[in-house]
């Protein structure tokens, strides 16, 4: 009868375990151990976002706004940390969508109002932030990837065999 309720436990003990791990954090499987450099929005991560606390990210960095807005990177290591109250300048910050451009260094946070949009540009090698522009269309930079090199590759030459007759 005891073993029965320790296995009992046990199994009830595994499942809370397992579940509270799962809603802990977002588990990153990737097959290269440094995520690519990209140029995107980034999405709200619906699982670790909730009331007070929104989290934006990409596989490589994410953005934070809480008491203070931070970018930090996917190891949690804190790149960029601004006050609130810097942003309420520009607007309510919870209203902000974010888009990174991870080559060239920068976050651009937008929003829309009426008809118009905002964009503003944060370059993250000094955590300095820019101008608020208003823009009809929303125009984000677009990503330059690296070139490709086209190698031709070598014709190999058959020889030929003249038959003289």
């Amino acid at each position: 009868m005891n073993t029965k309720l320790l296995l009992r436990t046990a199994i009830l003990f595994s499942i809370v375990c397992g579940t509270l791990s799962a809603e802990a954090g977002r588990i990153r499987l990737r097959k290269v151990p440094i995520a690519p450099k990209v140029c995107a929005n980034m999405d709200e991560d619906k699982l670790l976002s909730r009331n007070g606390k929104r989290i934006f990210g990409t596989l490589r960095s994410s953005v934070i706004i809480e008491q203070d807005i931070s970018l930090v990177d996917d190891l949690g290591k804190k790149i960029c940390s601004w006050p609130t109250n810097k942003w309420q300048t520009y607007g309510d910050p919870t209203k902000f969508n974010f888009y990174i451009d991870e080559q060239r260094n920068a976050l651009y946070p937008y929003m829309k109002s009426d008809s118009n949009y905002q964009v503003m540009k944060i370059s993250l090698d000094d955590c300095s932030m820019g101008e608020l522009q208003t823009t009809d269309k929303l125009e984000l930079p677009k990503c330059e990837g690296k070139k490709k090199i086209l190698r031709s590759r070598s014709k190999r030459k058959v020889a030929s065999h003249r038959v003289n007759s």
